[in-house]
């Protein structure tokens, strides 16, 4: 008698991975964002994360514009068991729309709140093409809002699917609006870096990512001027277990948003993913999930005024790292100017952080 097998179709040999399975989540939908009518679209990505929100708050609505969030219909897309019907209202089948703008309860938080946005009722709506709209014709300030209520209202999604918790409309607006208060630091690295009359503008900076099993992967970031004294770290962390290649993708996109957040415009940066590097530096075309994240890191790099990226060992990424698995710990996490303990011994000037680096 044969027995059934489970047989993977995007695989050359039918076992899945998470590889093959982030290729096939984007493969449908390319590295671009589609409209409504099925035609792909040039999305504003600089002016995306030009926006003075977190970048945790940055990288949902990426992930929303991407279609990659897990409502139910795109988990069911992937090939799970799971009901298509929103777990908030039970009405209608989940999709990205329908969860942040759409769902009944949804619309409550937005009619409830300070955010003056128009969300059509018609069934067509895409939120790609919203969201478009919304960066067009919106001020800074009002997007950064926009954001961080889209946020605040996957967050109440969560806690509603997960904790069988009804989040009040209130918190939610308070949630939303304790985002906006820290959206930006009140000091500039590059400041920092100015007020030490250094002969070269760029600072260095450091990144990497961690996995941790049943818990995510961490992104961890640091600044220092040339001569290897501290200015600046940042954590943070994704509840996705990514493989390897796509965390350190996803950092390295992350960390570009930190940076700019907090204005630095002259940079060098330091990477220990090999692949990472030499996919940024030969471009090429953008047929997988990793090669879409780092056509969202070239869509970056025009916001700085001198850039270097380099590959160096993981010993002399070390600092990066520790924070990467510190991020488990203390999830998204700014420092300006004043060296976290636990990267004392890591970073003592005379540091070898800087000194490592050649980008002559």
């Amino acid at each position: 008698m044969q027995h059934d097998s489970l047989f993977w179709p995007y695989s050359k040999d039918g076992t899945y991975t998470v590889k093959t399975g982030y290729n096939f989540i984007l493969k449908p939908h390319g590295s671009a964002p589609s409209t409504s009518t099925g035609q792909q679209t040039t999305f504003n990505w600089k002016k995306l994360w030009s926006i003075q929100a977190i970048p945790r708050v940055k990288d949902m609505v990426w992930r929303a514009v991407k279609n990659i969030l897990p409502t139910n219909k795109r988990l069911a897309e992937k090939g799970l068991d799971v009901d298509l019907i929103c777990p908030q209202c039970g009405l209608e089948e989940e999709s990205v729309t329908h969860a942040i703008l759409q769902c009944e309860e949804a619309k409550r938080v937005w009619f409830a709140s300070p955010v003056t946005v128009h969300i059509p009722d018609s069934v067509d709506l895409d939120f790609a093409d919203w969201i478009s709209n919304v960066l067009t014709r919106g001020e800074n300030d009002g997007i950064a809002n926009v954001f961080n209520l889209m946020f605040a209202l996957w967050r109440r999604r969560n806690v509603w699917a997960f904790q069988q918790s009804k989040m009040p409309i209130e918190e939610t607006l308070g949630l939303a609006a304790s985002w906006y208060a820290i959206k930006s630091p009140t000091t500039s690295v590059q400041d920092l870096v100015q007020s030490q009359n250094n002969d070269s503008q760029n600072v260095i900076v450091h990144f990497d990512a961690s996995l941790k099993s049943g818990v995510g992967t961490g992104f961890g970031c640091i600044v220092t001027d040339r001569q290897g004294h501290f200015l600046g770290a940042a954590t943070s962390i994704d509840s996705e277990l990514l493989d390897s290649k796509i965390a350190e993708a996803s950092a390295f996109r992350w960390c570009l948003g930190v940076l700019e957040a907090i204005g630095i415009t002259h940079v060098d940066i330091v990477s220990d993913c090999l692949e990472l590097v030499q996919a940024w530096k030969r471009g090429g075309i953008y047929n997988t999930y990793f090669h879409a994240l780092v056509k969202d890191c070239i869509g970056l790099y025009s916001s700085f005024i001198s850039f270097n990226f380099k590959h160096k060992s993981r010993e002399n990424n070390a600092a990066a790292n520790m924070l990467a698995n510190v991020a488990f710990d203390v999830g998204e996490q700014l420092w300006l100017d004043e060296l976290p303990q636990f990267l004392v011994n890591l970073v003592s000037p005379p540091a070898d952080l800087a000194d490592v680096v050649d980008f002559s």
